[in-house]
């Protein structure tokens, strides 16, 4: 069997060529990771403003309602609603993380895979708490519901949770995002991958409260 001799000149264009195809793969890799880190970027900064405007809305209702000692149905349709969509929202950011980060394009973060399923636990019990309460205030044709004893003490706790969130949006938007608007702060929040920050910090910020029984008081 005849042995196939390369001089040096194909032994160049050999080398040249396995360069170039390598060259090539990873110019393909890269774009194509630059493509999917401003896809997730974008509906994962969805989320966070989700998250940041609705938790707004419910603090504006708690508020009210502790103020005033009760809560019409309609405000309690709206809270609802507020926490229908903050669940959404966080069950849907859960979901981008662990995809982004299995992605291998993320940065290495101490927080356990324990924390997400925390965020989304207290947000489902406080959720699923209003809908009982709106479920049952349109059986009984009511008005309105009073806040007093356990109703006024949930209610209050739902404030101190969306008053954390806030806090944590505030300090964050003050540190990283001071006097950026619109599509800049986006930018800026998809590039630095801040709404990896921001999912981990409303997730802190809720976890304090994962044992508080955001569930209605049995009358047995």
């Amino acid at each position: 069997m005849k042995k196939i001799k390369l001089d040096k000149n194909n032994s160049v264009m050999v080398i040249v060529g396995v360069l170039m195809v390598s060259l090539l793969l990873n110019i393909y890799t890269s774009v194509m990771n630059s493509k999917y880190k401003m896809k997730a970027g974008r509906e994962s900064y969805r989320y966070i403003e989700e998250i940041k405007h609705r938790n707004e809305s419910a603090l504006v209702i708690l508020d009210q309602s502790i103020e005033t000692k009760s809560i019409s149905n309609e405000e309690l349709l709206s809270l609802y609603k507020s926490y229908n969509s903050i669940l959404d929202s966080t069950v849907q950011l859960c979901d981008s993380y662990s995809t982004y980060k299995n992605s291998n394009l993320i940065r290495e973060y101490k927080e356990d895979d324990k924390n997400k399923i925390k965020q989304s636990e207290v947000y489902s019990r406080i959720e699923n708490l209003v809908f009982e309460y709106l479920n049952l205030e349109m059986k009984n044709e009511q008005a309105k519901i009073v806040l007093d004893g356990k109703i006024l003490n949930d209610f209050i706790k739902m404030k101190e949770v969306s008053n954390d969130v806030q806090d944590f949006f505030n300090e964050f938007n003050e540190q990283y995002l001071s006097n950026l608007k619109d599509e800049k702060r986006e930018e800026k929040i998809i590039k630095k991958d801040y709404w990896i920050d921001m999912y981990l910090g409303v997730n802190k910020a809720t976890e304090k409260n994962i044992d508080y029984p955001f569930i209605i008081k049995s009358k047995n």
